[in-house]
């Protein structure tokens, strides 16, 4: 992720760059790069941890 950022930093100008650009041009690449699985195990632990919290 940080390469990916440095990247669009050096495409666009350094000093052209907000945290917004870099939001916005990274967010998609970086939920594509976490496996499903992964995903999935960490709904079902904030699922219990609210479940736990809710008594």
């Amino acid at each position: 992720m940080k390469a990916l950022c440095r990247e669009f930093a050096r495409k666009k100008g350094r000093n052209n760059v907000t945290v917004d650009d870099l939001i916005n041009a990274i967010t998609p690449k970086g939920r594509a790069s976490v496996p499903d699985s992964v995903k999935a195990e960490m709904l079902q632990r904030i699922r219990s941890f609210l479940a736990s919290i809710a008594l």
